[in-house]
């Protein structure tokens, strides 16, 4: 199993998100069985963090043999609005709101 922690604040404007992506992109290419992205200490995520994401979780839709988990807690606002979106375009997303 892949584990991302993300913490703190995290502005993933366009030169800013590349190595976010190059890593993201890595960690797929590995084929790993399962990849979990640990979003609890994500304080603030700006728009273009929130298209990466949902970027990423396309791209993992179309490797079924990866199970995408992604944490978070429903305390921090964008988190309960933004995240379960994610299972509306990979409905296997594991989506634990902890």
């Amino acid at each position: 199993m892949k584990e991302a922690i993300f913490s703190s604040t995290a502005h993933a404007a366009c030169q800013a998100g590349a190595p976010i992506t190059a890593l993201a992109t890595s960690v797929l290419a590995s084929n790993p069985a399962s990849i979990t992205l640990n979003l609890w200490d994500l304080h603030f995520l700006n728009s273009s963090g929130i298209n990466l994401l949902a970027k990423f979780t396309i791209e993992v839709r179309k490797h079924p043999d990866v199970r995408l988990v992604v944490r978070g807690t429903p305390d921090i606002p964008w988190k309960s609005k933004s995240l379960p979106n994610l299972k509306k375009l990979h409905p296997a997303l594991v989506l634990l709101m902890d």
